[in-house]
């Protein structure tokens, strides 16, 4: 709950105030106690917004379904509601964090793991291999397999 400021009523009597600016500074102060709460109110949401998106995608990044509408109806939030705020908190769209997570799963399993390209592709939620090979070579450059070959010579 948002408590309100002491507010200091001396100031209203006339014979206490000689300028406008002294009537004025209490009221002035008083919105700008109010603002700093709810500024901080908002970031403690923003903030806990983020953290469950983040566990949400993070618990759910190998499921094929996992995407906005999946986090959203989980946070009872609207879709298009849920993507404006998170893309103005993060700056980056909530699908691309998704997808970002998956490929650094299937990095980390390209690294330590034998299952084929198309195992990983799906054992990190993407449904079509293709699209994986074509996200992976966007993002690093390489393909997954040259990745994996890449990675094992650094070993």
């Amino acid at each position: 709950m948002l408590t309100l400021p002491e507010f200091d009523t001396t100031f209203l009597l006339p014979n206490h105030v000689e300028t406008i600016e002294e009537i004025n500074a209490p009221y002035f102060k008083i919105f700008e106690e109010i603002s700093q709460k709810l500024e901080e109110k908002r970031n403690t949401k923003q903030e806990e917004l983020d953290k469950n998106v983040h566990h949400i995608i993070e618990r759910d990044y190998s499921n094929s379904n996992l995407c906005i509408n999946s986090i959203a109806d989980e946070l009872s939030m609207s879709l298009i509601y849920l993507s404006r705020l998170y893309k103005q908190l993060t700056t980056n769209a909530l699908s691309d964090k998704i997808n970002e997570l998956r490929l650094d799963k299937a990095k980390e399993l390209l690294k330590t793991s034998e299952y084929t390209i198309v195992d990983i592709a799906e054992k990190t939620g993407f449904t079509s291999s293709s699209y994986f090979y074509r996200l992976f070579k966007n993002s690093t450059g390489i393909t997954p397999s040259d990745y994996r070959k890449k990675i094992k010579v650094l070993l």
